[in-house]
């Protein structure tokens, strides 16, 4: 699965646009219209969930990612976990908000990797100028 920036703009905006400073994960999912984990729109929120928690975009209040891989593949989750963003995570979002940016962003960004995440606030700024 290749990674999505637009999916990760919507995950950091449902966040963000909740009441409180965190979303739950199940209200989250409910806002996806995921209803297991068994399905490809849980592994495509997984694996964005994932990467913006590894790289510092998100935090939880449980100090650990609230999903996990178990046996047969079958995926372990806490709904009632809380996400929230971070600094960092607020930055990101910010450079994904202007829709010309965004767009030079993933011109610049092709092949974009999870390495290359973390240069988006940088890039935006530097498009800028």
């Amino acid at each position: 699965m290749k990674l999505d920036i637009d999916y990760i703009k919507e995950i950091l905006t449902k966040i963000e646009n909740v009441d409180s400073d965190r979303i739950r994960l199940g209200e989250l999912m409910k806002s996806f219209d995921i209803k297991d984990d068994e399905n490809e729109k849980f592994s495509k929120l997984y694996l964005h969930l994932r990467i913006l928690y590894d790289e510092g975009f998100l935090e939880t209040t449980s100090n650990s990612f609230p999903i996990k891989e178990g046996a047969n593949e079958h995926t372990n989750y806490n709904s009632g976990a809380k996400i929230g963003i971070t600094l960092n995570g607020y930055r990101l979002l910010d450079s994904l908000r202007s829709d010309k940016l965004s767009v030079k962003i993933k011109d610049t960004l092709k092949n974009i990797g999870i390495e290359s995440l973390k240069q988006i606030p940088a890039l935006a700024i530097k498009l800028l100028s």
